[in-house]
């Protein structure tokens, strides 16, 4: 008698959510068939996951450039900082002065234009279409001045871009800010210019088509006025841009994909099962209405993704199934966008020895996760609603194998 490998088995499951896993034996009703006792009449069937997801659960991997962070009322912010997006030394910005400037020396009012390089937006890197508005994003300049006297900094310009760079929107803008000085040879002054949607009523709508990149241009300058020491012409004026944005939000067919590595199904995995059947149950405290689909895809031999092999949420007879896929209902909600009341969804998806046989044929060695987010109220409209720090996603997965024979 063969020795079953349940890695594969167990992967087939895990590979759907990698989470925390905390096993209980009570998680689905039949108690019966999730003992700790695996030697049964031709079935496995034991418990994998049953845990709660936060929304940091979700987020990409945190980074000194992108990160999610909760307010004090709980709310979510996604934040994304560019380092260094303007840097330029003082004597290249007055060009008309001369350095080392003396002390008394009595300066004429000058200014330069700036152009900061093309920055990715990495928080839509998984985004693939549909519109995204934000209700009060928020970009923030932060200014560093080594220069000892008053300058001033306009952000003339927004600029946003699709995957190939190619201009998406742009808004001309005017908003001077006055900078601090420094006050000593050395010392650098710090100052946070914000702009929101009061000084840029299109910035929600600039953000909203999923942009990749954007850019911005500003004029930095300086009016008339007396040096208070000797200034050498190397002090520098450096901005770093942070995008802010609260996560109060409308989404209308938000499509994310990812790709990651499926269970690699070998022979001897395949030879004694017959079938596997996942139970799956969701409690969605998230108001967003979700279409999920998992595609297990061809591996070609230089590891790059090739044709869809098969996809898991196929059975429209199931409550809950479409042809775009499973789909989540969201949460309820008040008028604030606030969740009220989580739902639950249960699914069932048996998966047996024709499909596995193909899913080895065929290489399917890695996964598509495709999900289409809206938020609709009661009557389907699109609205706004808050993402809470305190929201989860209750999942609770197990799993039963049916065998060829007895296993010990």
């Amino acid at each position: 008698m063969k020795k079953l490998t349940l890695y594969a088995i167990i992967l087939l499951s895990i590979s759907m959510l990698t989470v925390a896993c905390r096993k209980t034996e009570d998680m689905f009703p039949e108690t019966d068939k999730l003992s700790t006792d695996i030697t049964l009449n031709g079935e496995v069937a034991v418990p994998l996951v049953n845990t709660e997801l936060l929304i940091f659960n979700f987020a990409p991997k945190e980074t000194e450039k992108l990160w999610l962070e909760a307010d004090d009322n709980n709310l979510i912010h996604m934040k994304m900082l560019s380092r260094n997006v303007f840097r330029a030394k003082i004597k290249n910005i007055l060009t008309d002065e001369t350095f080392p400037m003396p002390q008394g020396h009595t300066m004429e009012g000058d200014d330069s234009e700036l152009n900061g390089d093309t920055t990715k937006l990495q928080m839509y890197d998984k985004m693939i279409t549909g519109k995204l508005e934000f209700q009060d994003p928020r970009i923030i300049f932060h200014i560093r001045n080594q220069v000892p006297f008053g300058l001033f900094c306009d952000v003339t310009n927004i600029s946003m871009y699709d995957a190939d760079e190619q201009l998406m929107s742009s808004t001309a803008h005017s908003s001077e800010l006055a900078v601090k000085a420094a006050t000593a040879p050395g010392d650098t002054a710090k100052t946070d210019l914000i702009l929101t949607k009061e000084q840029i009523p299109s910035l929600p709508t600039l953000l909203s088509n999923i942009p990749k990149y954007i850019s911005y241009k500003a004029k930095v300058g300086t009016k008339a006025q007396d040096a208070p020491y000797e200034i050498k012409g190397n002090e520098k004026v450096e901005i770093d841009v942070e995008v802010d944005i609260p996560f109060i939000a409308r989404m209308e067919n938000i499509t994310l994909e990812d790709t990651l590595d499926f269970v690699d199904l070998k022979k001897e995995d395949q030879e004694e099962i017959k079938s596997v059947t996942l139970k799956l149950k969701f409690n969605n405290g998230y108001p967003l209405n979700t279409i999920s689909q998992i595609y297990l895809v061809e591996e070609k031999p230089d590891g790059t993704v090739g044709e869809k092999v098969d996809s898991l949420f196929t059975d429209t007879k199931l409550k809950d199934i479409t042809e775009q896929g499973w789909i989540f209902p969201p949460a309820e909600i008040d008028a604030q966008g606030v969740v009220t009341k989580p739902t639950e969804t249960f699914l069932k998806i048996n998966i047996d020895r024709a499909r596995l046989d193909k899913l080895k044929d065929k290489n399917a060695k890695k996964m598509i996760i495709k999900a289409v987010l809206n938020t609709h109220d009661a009557q389907g409209q699109s609205t706004f609603v808050k993402i809470l720090s305190t929201y989860t996603l209750g999942v609770k997965i197990a799993i039963k194998a049916e065998l060829e024979s007895e296993i010990n």
